[in-house]
């Protein structure tokens, strides 16, 4: 269900990366709770272990068979997931598998286990959630690419910044509706790159008439996106992202945004927002990056500070600074940290390293906003 990027769910947990983590940890356990169950199966039969493991020989009862080898594709899937490196569209390939060791699960249970049809609670119970998954894989791998939120564009403009590609698109019909800083999962028609959708962030701002992405060539997909051209189409689904929430309503509080490289993007709409919708509040913007030749929207973040009085844009230049961290920050705030609102944007390591150091400086969890997309790809 956590799958299925319903805005529910997307609300319930503060954003699309915070219920896609909370779907990973729950798959994690539900594996340990199915692993323990043939453990303690095993244990049941000691001293005589061997008939403990005789379990595991499929030439027993059919239920037990399903159960088996439901455990058997479990572990294949979730060493796939967590442990082995392979090519995205291989992993989510494997991915769809899951419904399976459902199925799986499912019928060994009610088969092996008189308890579930003779209590009619807990029949419910079972039967409910069952269904609920199987619904919500049929919308998220069948139904969602024709009726979920989508939106048909075309690419106006391509530029190119050092390994940096940045997409103008507009819109064929509807126009999407979005805040600053939300992103988007896309799909484009060209048949140089694989037909797959992946998430962006937008990096313009909402009064635009044109919708733009900046991609940084890291992946294999992201790579091939060179092979785009001016007038390629690609279905949008979306908007998706809570990280303007804070950004909007707690206009009381200073904000404070650091981007490490590419995740500079969803604060490029984030500012070019306030430009046209100036509020009576602080910008701190920090954009770390190796050096001065990749710093690709210095000269685009230099001109929206100078457009409004209240950004206050500071370059930061690891090759010359070293990387920055929160005793940069305390120098920069005279070791005032609090009440402020913290947005982090950037390398995985970066943010956790970010928010640790502000938590230990009295920064509570509340005040610091982030965005994962290595959970969403």
């Amino acid at each position: 269900m956590l799958s299925t990027r319903f805005y529910f769910f997307e609300v319930i947990f503060s954003g699309l990366d915070k219920a896609y983590h909370a779907h990973r940890i729950l798959g994690i356990l539900s594996f340990s709770f199915i692993c323990a169950h043939p453990v303690f199966q095993v244990l049941r039969f000691l001293p005589d272990w061997r008939e403990g493991f005789s379990l595991f020989v499929l030439r027993q009862l059919a239920a037990v068979e399903l159960g088996v080898l439901g455990l058997i594709l479990f572990i294949i899937l979730i060493s796939l997931t967590l442990w082995v490196k392979i090519p995205y569209h291989i992993w989510k390939k494997t991915h769809e598998f899951f419904i399976l060791v459902l199925l799986l699960g499912f019928f060994h249970t009610i088969w092996i286990d008189k308890q579930v049809n003779d209590s009619l609670l807990l029949s419910v119970w079972l039967y409910s959630f069952i269904s609920l998954a199987i619904i919500s894989y049929i919308y998220i791998r069948f139904l969602y690419r024709h009726i979920g939120p989508k939106y048909r564009y075309s690419i106006q403009k391509i530029e190119e910044k050092g390994d940096i590609l940045s997409l103008y698109l507009s819109p064929c019909e509807n126009t999407m509706q979005y805040k600053p800083a939300q992103f988007i999962y896309i799909s484009f028609d060209n048949p140089k790159i694989r037909k797959e959708s992946h998430p962006f962030s937008v990096s313009s701002s909402p009064d635009k008439d044109y919708l733009r992405i900046s991609v940084k060539g890291l992946g294999d997909y992201t790579s091939r996106m060179s092979e785009l051209r001016t007038g390629d189409k690609g279905e949008i689904w979306g908007p998706y992202g809570q990280f303007y929430e804070k950004f909007l309503c707690q206009t009381k509080k200073d904000a404070v945004l650091i981007a490490g490289g590419i995740g500079i993007t969803p604060f490029l709409s984030m500012l070019q927002f306030e430009v046209d919708h100036p509020l009576n509040r602080k910008i701190y913007v920090y954009y770390c990056i190796n050096n001065s030749d990749q710093a690709y929207f210095h000269d685009e973040i230099t001109s929206l500070a100078e457009r409004n009085s209240s950004i206050c844009y500071t370059p930061w230049y690891a090759d010359t600074q070293g990387f920055m961290n929160v005793e940069n920050l305390k120098e920069h705030f005279k070791g005032d940290l609090k009440g402020k609102l913290y947005f982090l944007c950037g390398p995985l390591v970066m943010m956790r390293l970010f928010t640790t150091q502000l938590n230990k400086n009295g920064v509570k969890n509340r005040n610091i906003i982030s965005e994962d997309f290595h959970l969403l790809d």
